[in-house]
């Protein structure tokens, strides 16, 4: 997880995870990193940073070693997927009831 105050930042900051990384022979997946950023819709931001020639897409929420991270609604993204968990494990029982 990266963390800064602008879009820029976040940029250079990845630029020097990513040089880091080929040094050390580890890869990223790019498909899997989103950019959070709590400017909202009508803010200042970039809808995607670029690295090379890899594009990060900006998002309103990630999932953090299982946990939901947003600016808005967590609380309700969380039921929600609490309550998805759950009407899952129900119909995996059902033959049994």
């Amino acid at each position: 997880m990266l963390i800064g105050k602008s879009a820029e930042e976040i940029q250079e900051i990845f630029q020097k995870f990513v040089e880091s990384s080929i040094k050390i022979r580890l890869t990223h997946n790019v498909q899997k990193t989103v950019y959070l950023n709590n400017e909202g819709e009508n803010g200042i931001t970039k809808e995607a940073i670029e690295i090379g020639n890899e594009k990060i897409e900006r998002s309103t929420e990630a999932i953090y070693l299982g946990q939901i991270i947003a600016f808005e609604n967590r609380q309700g993204r969380k039921l929600k997927k609490r309550k998805k968990k759950a009407w899952k494990s129900f119909w995996t029982l059902k033959h049994y009831v």
